[in-house]
């Protein structure tokens, strides 16, 4: 079981130095592949490591929340709501490896 965890481990964090390359020269297809790679293999490292949301801190909850109530504040409120979700959606991408 540890030896699964540690090569998902390791796995996200390649693919995600392989993510924020494919960022920085616009590689639209691949980064969102990777994109999707990440999700699931982080979606697993959660599932067998047991981590619940009382485990992670309050600020990050905070932070977390913050970013989601802003994000849906731009995209209904916005008067161009089609252009204002590509813009959340790259920011959503561009936060995602931190």
């Amino acid at each position: 079981m540890n030896n699964k965890l540690t090569y998902i481990e390791d796995s996200i964090f390649y693919i995600m130095i392989g993510y924020i390359f494919t960022i920085i020269f616009e590689i639209k297809e691949i980064t969102d592949t990777l994109l999707i790679c990440m999700i699931v293999l982080s979606g697993l490292s959660i599932y067998y490591k047991k981590i619940s949301l009382n485990d992670i801190p309050i600020w990050i909850r905070w932070v977390i929340g913050s970013i989601v109530v802003s994000s849906i504040i731009l995209i209904f409120f916005s008067p161009e709501k089609g252009e204002s979700f590509k813009e959340v959606k790259i920011i959503i991408k561009q936060l995602i490896p931190f």
